[in-house]
Parts: structure tokens; sequence; C-alpha cells
């Protein structure tokens, strides 16, 4: 079976924090809490014939552990580097994140069947479909949305809102990353099934009031918002599409 996920953050303290931002992931008491849970779950679907892509961010902190951890879950792993599987260097007084490469790749490449740099979008056919993947978010135009091809990426952090709303618009963009997935890899019969049901839904409604949320358009592209705007100001961001 084939499995995707991503921004694991495994070993993160700061991102457990209130301050931290928008991608903070305060429903975990401590760092250990959100480890257990985000490994149990790998264990829980991910048997060791299993293939799982894994589109970058596996895990900060102390390398040797990260690498105990990495090493100890099952499945073929394949990684799409990020930005935080590359240390940071020294350049002048700065720091800054080194180039995601192979040459600055933080784990042993032997943990993994295959590492691929963040420059190169891999593609994978799955019947008539043709997924491409990128740690990064793709940046869109109309006339490049090819038939029965589908952007799979992470960094973001998105909710599971930001699938929603592109699936309801007929973006072909999904974020595989765990924060959208219930911090589990979710398997490609998985992936399918939920665009299927989220793209087929006359009506998603509002998580706030309750109302059905209706298709509009901005100065960023397509996005939902409640109907019962401005009463409720909720509203699903997708993927930015250039028109």
């Amino acid at each position: 079976m084939i499995f995707f996920t991503a921004d694991l953050h495994l070993y993160h303290d700061n991102i457990i924090r209130d301050d931290f931002g928008p991608h903070k992931r305060t429903q975990f008491v401590s760092t250990q809490e959100m480890n257990d849970y985000i490994i149990s779950n790998w264990k829980r679907k991910v048997s060791n014939g299993d293939t799982v892509y894994v589109l970058g961010d596996f895990a900060l902190g102390n390398i040797k552990t990260a690498t105990e951890t990495i090493s100890g879950l099952p499945g073929k792993k394949i990684l799409l580097m990020g930005n935080h599987d590359v240390p940071k260097i020294k350049v002048g007084q700065c720091s800054r994140t080194a180039p995601q490469d192979l040459n600055y790749l933080k784990y042993d490449s032997s943990l993994f069947e295959i590492v691929y740099p963040a420059s190169q979008t891999v593609d994978f056919r799955y019947g008539e479909y043709t997924l491409l993947m990128n740690h990064y978010p793709p940046h869109l135009h109309f006339e490049s949305l090819l038939p029965h091809h589908i952007f799979l990426h992470a960094h973001s952090h998105s909710k599971k809102e930001y699938n929603m709303a592109n699936m309801s618009l007929h973006i072909p963009v999904y974020d595989v990353g765990v924060d959208s997935n219930d911090f589990s890899p979710i398997s490609i019969e998985e992936l399918f099934e939920t665009m299927r049901l989220w793209a087929s839904k006359d009506t998603i409604r509002c998580n706030v009031c309750g109302a059905v949320m209706k298709e509009r358009s901005g100065p960023y592209g397509r996005f939902l918002g409640c109907s019962n705007y401005p009463r409720c100001k909720r509203i699903y961001n997708g993927a930015k599409i250039d028109n």
C-alpha cells in the first residue's frame, strides 16, 4: 500500500507553544505526547511492506534520536526534502537554512529508499491520475491545471478545511501534512476517497454557525465564505490560483 505524510516535526519543542504562531499544536500538552501520538498513528496504519512518501520536515532536535525514531518506523520511506531536513548554516554573521539537497541531508540517507532534493517535483502514476509531489505548495495558473493531475504538498501546516475548500472548488491541490490528516499518514485509497467525497458534496457547512458555505472570489482567488456573512465571517481558503 502507498501512503503520504509530511510535516511530522517530531521532537519540535516550540511547536506546541501558544506563542508559536498559526502552525502551533497546542492540543498536545507536551512534545512527548505529540511524538507518541504521531508515531503510534504511523505504526497503526503502516506495515513493513508498505511505501510511505514523506514530503519533508520529518524531525527536529537531536539527530541521533531522530535517526533512531525514523529507523524504527515500519514501511519503505521515500523522502522529498523540506526545509527542516537540513541544518542551519552560518553565512557571515547570519544563519540560514542549508540548501535542501543530499549534500546537506541531516539524516543517514540509508534510512530511506530514495531521497529527492526540494528542487525536484516527483511524479507518481495512479491509474489515470498523475500525482505531482513537492514539499512546497505549487504556484498555479488556470492554464496549468492539466486533467487528471493532482498536486500534493506540505509546508503550510494547513487544517483540514484547506483541503476541503480545494476539493469543493475543484482545485486539484492537497496538503498531505499531518495537521490536515488527523496526524496520520494517509493512504492513496483514503486520499482519493476523501477528495471524491468533498468534491461531490452539494454543501459544506460552516464549522462556526452551521450555515452553508458559498463560493466567492477575491483578490487572492476563489474561496468558500459563510452565507451568514457579515454576521459570521468564517472562510475556508483554498490554494491560490491565478486567473
